[in-house]
């Protein structure tokens, strides 16, 4: 059992099998002040690592829209004529894959002309809802803006290495025998707890489903979400939260969260009632605020796989809950290659000073079998906890 079972090859198979509009916040935070001020603020905005407030962590990873179809930019001296017909039939294919899921194109369009419409789709929802006509869209500033992010994060992870924080010493034992105890014993010293999986995996949404209430009850005021991306799905996402409760999931929430389902099913097996999209209810009935830990920008470091993937997500993740300041305890729901170490990049437990729990499927029997202080888990992780069932 590799990391690759887990993590890596999850978000890759998910991105073959699958086929918020939230407004990009402040700009840079280092204003420029006269041309000749120009060049020494960017270069200060570039080697800046650790952002001063969630705006300013949104303008360097979130995106008005993450696709665009503009066909006069891609080809010059085009007729308007035919630049009408090409924006229109994409339009008419785009609004066809999205009505096979019941989105409406007001729900994924965030500004339009007649030259241009712009989306705010992540990488598998263009796969999912347009297929090869995918490659017809343009991604704004995509490999410059993928490498100032991976710049920060480089910058952000030597800087966390220098500091040589001492790691939290090894659990003694744990009373408990369940995932409600071992979670609130993890959580008793501590202002937040990473929960990790396999994406596959049923045994960790059940567990962290049947506990939510009790958690909130314990002073659990925030859960934060891989998969769920801020500028793509944040709108929808706090549209749901904020309304009464019984009230349907907004269909573009939902159809992400039914994509990441299917798309994370093992071979062979059949969607469980314990998965994304009844993760997300769970939440709201229990009254926790969902917080996104993802990007659309973030997200597509996924298809890079490895150590991108995990330098990036965990770098925004981690500064999105060290800005966000819940006002209770935190729960953290990530892939197990970003709850702890690995592949050398420190995981979010290490990070933020916290526990990782990992939940599984690979368990003999009912009941969790427990392993304290875990080591080569995939053969590279080392969480401090590991509870596998037998689904």
């Amino acid at each position: 059992m590799k990391v690759s079972d887990h993590e890596q090859a999850d978000d890759k198979d998910a991105g073959r099998e699958r086929k918020s509009e939230r407004k990009s916040r402040a700009g840079n935070s280092t204003a420029v002040r006269g041309k000749q001020n120009a060049g020494s603020s960017s270069r200060s905005s570039d080697s800046k690592f650790r952002a001063s407030s969630l705006a300013e962590l949104a303008s360097w990873s979130e995106n008005t829209h993450s696709y665009s179809m503009a066909p006069a930019s891609m080809f010059k001296g085009m007729p308007v004529s035919a630049i009408d017909r090409f924006v229109n039939d994409a339009k008419k294919t785009l609004g066809e894959g999205l009505s096979e899921v019941g989105v409406k194109l007001d729900d994924v369009i965030v500004s339009q002309s007649r030259q241009t419409i712009n989306v705010n789709l992540n990488y598998i929802e263009m796969n999912e809802y347009l297929g090869r006509d995918q490659n017809m869209w343009i991604q704004p500033d995509r490999n410059n803006a993928g490498k100032k992010l991976h710049a920060k994060a480089t910058l952000y992870f030597s800087d966390f290495s220098a500091q040589d924080k001492p790691p939290l010493g090894p659990l003694s034992k744990l009373k408990s025998k369940e995932s409600l105890g071992v979670m609130r014993e993890l959580l008793s010293d501590s202002p937040g707890l990473v929960i990790g999986e396999a994406h596959s995996s049923v045994a960790s949404k059940r567990e962290l489903i049947k506990n939510m209430k009790s958690l909130k009850a314990d002073g659990v005021t925030t859960l934060y979400m891989e998969h769920l991306c801020a500028d793509s799905h944040g709108k929808a996402l706090d549209d749901y939260l904020k309304a009464p409760e019984g009230s349907p999931m907004p269909a573009r929430l939902k159809a992400y969260l039914d994509m990441q389902t299917r798309g994370n099913l093992g071979i062979g097996k059949v969607a469980s009632e314990y998965n994304f999209t009844t993760l997300i209810r769970a939440a709201k009935d229990a009254g926790l605020h969902v917080v996104p830990l993802d990007t659309a920008k973030t997200y597509e470091t996924s298809l890079e796989g490895g150590e991108t993937r995990f330098k990036v997500m965990n770098y925004y993740a981690a500064e999105k809950i060290r800005l966000d300041q819940p006002a209770g305890k935190w729960v953290a729901f990530v892939g197990a290659g970003h709850a702890a170490t690995c592949d050398g990049v420190p995981g979010l437990a290490q990070l933020h000073g916290v526990r990782s729990l990992i939940i599984d499927d690979f368990g003999a029997k009912s009941r969790p079998d427990i392993n304290i202080n875990a080591k080569k888990y995939a053969d590279k992780i080392n969480p401090d906890v590991v509870l596998s069932y037998k689904v």
